[in-house]
């Protein structure tokens, strides 16, 4: 968690504390793990709150679901601690333990409130990112809707450069406000940012071109390609400027192929 934290503050400076808070001279931020209260802290502001989180494999995630619920280990065998899916890491709540996140008062006043609405609209694409569960596959449905309903007005060539423009300038404003993002939602990859989706999804539809059937197969294969992440997380351990967007492209890159090489063999 330490290394996530770091990424987070104007500073660069993170600290994570168990329970009781240690020494603060010199930091710009830090993290209090606690069951209880968060405390008042002289100097620092406390600018948010998440349920502390630890990583767990999704096969045993789900494998502990079913017994908790009496139903048969086998109905779970396609998520095996070792298979694709199974294999994942996710982030599971730890009951009862809460991450309480301070930041020296002027670091945390420094920012604008209407500036910070404008930028959480754009990240979460009008508040799509705030669903549950769903944000990033609500986001790349709309933007092929919207994809469809420019076909009919836009021929296939010009279609297909604005599907492209689309993706350069919404992987720009990611890569701009990737360090807001990071200090606003208190995460490295945050799930209320899906902005990086669309466009992914855009890259993908510009590489197959327009039509109902091509754009709702590169719904699938992109959704496919970024949950499940086959041959892209090596681009997550770069490090590189714009991370928050780069494995959605690659995403959309692999989809869109996938989809152009079917087309090509029926």
């Amino acid at each position: 968690m330490a290394a996530r934290l770091r990424l987070m503050a104007p500073g660069g400076r993170w600290e994570i504390f168990e329970q009781t808070v240690g020494d603060t001279d010199g930091l710009d931020a830090f993290c209090l793990v606690s069951r209880s209260a968060p405390p008042e802290v002289p100097g620092f502001a406390c600018i948010g709150t998440k349920s502390h989180r630890v990583p767990e494999k999704l096969g045993d995630v789900v494998a502990k679901l079913l017994r908790e619920r009496g139903l048969p280990p086998w109905f779970g065998s396609f998520c095996r601690p070792h298979s694709m899916v199974g294999s994942r890491i996710c982030q599971t709540a730890v009951p009862g333990l809460i991450d309480h996140f301070y930041q020296l008062e002027e670091l945390a006043s420094s920012g604008s409130p209407a500036a910070d609405r404008v930028r959480n609209a754009l990240c979460s694409m009008a508040g799509l990112g705030h669903l549950p569960l769903v944000g990033a596959t609500a986001a790349s449905f709309v933007t092929c809707l919207f994809a469809l309903a420019l076909m009919y007005f836009a021929g296939p060539e010009t279609w297909q450069f604005l599907m492209l423009v689309m993706s350069i300038l919404t992987s720009a404003i990611c890569a701009l406000l990737e360090k807001w993002a990071h200090r606003h939602y208190l995460a490295e990859d945050p799930r209320e940012v899906v902005l990086d989706e669309v466009a992914g999804m855009a890259l993908a539809l510009a590489i197959i071109g327009p039509g109902v059937w091509a754009n709702l197969a590169a719904f699938f294969a992109f959704r496919f390609f970024d949950i499940f992440k086959p041959g892209i997380h090596w681009v997550e351990k770069r490090g590189w400027s714009g991370t928050i967007v780069w494995d959605d492209l690659l995403a959309g890159l692999y989809a869109g192929g996938a989809v152009l090489a079917c087309k090509s063999i029926i």
